[in-house]
């Protein structure tokens, strides 16, 4: 998980503004969600992208995260989409999601007034 928010961090901002800049057909891809499909992108080609990522990335998002600030919840679901785009090219077996996950709250908290 580390990794994943080591390669988000440093380009954040460029990732929030492709993010911005991202026109999709759905009505529902908020920018939270355009934020995980540039982090999916950064593992796995967008047109993989399916509507399991979008309901496991707006799930994940809902879950404690009325106490991020904004910055916070863009890197999360960066870091969310991350994890789709390796689950989706097999390179992430679902313990390993399952430790990722437990660990990305606070690797968010660690790194958040560093981007």
């Amino acid at each position: 998980m580390n990794e994943i928010v080591e390669r988000m961090r440093p380009k954040f901002r460029a990732h929030v503004a492709a993010a911005g800049a991202l026109v999709s057909p759905n009505t529902e891809d908020t920018l939270l969600v355009k934020c995980a499909i540039v982090g999916f992108s950064q593992y796995s080609a967008t047109e993989n992208w399916t509507k399991g990522d979008h309901t496991y990335v707006s799930e994940n998002l809902a879950d404690g995260s009325d106490c991020l600030s904004d910055d916070e919840l863009k890197l999360k679901a960066l870091c969310l989409g991350g994890l789709c785009g390796l689950l989706q090219q097999k390179k992430l077996s679902d313990q390993e999601l399952t430790l990722a996950e437990m660990h990305l709250p606070g690797l968010i908290l660690l790194y958040a007034g560093k981007i």
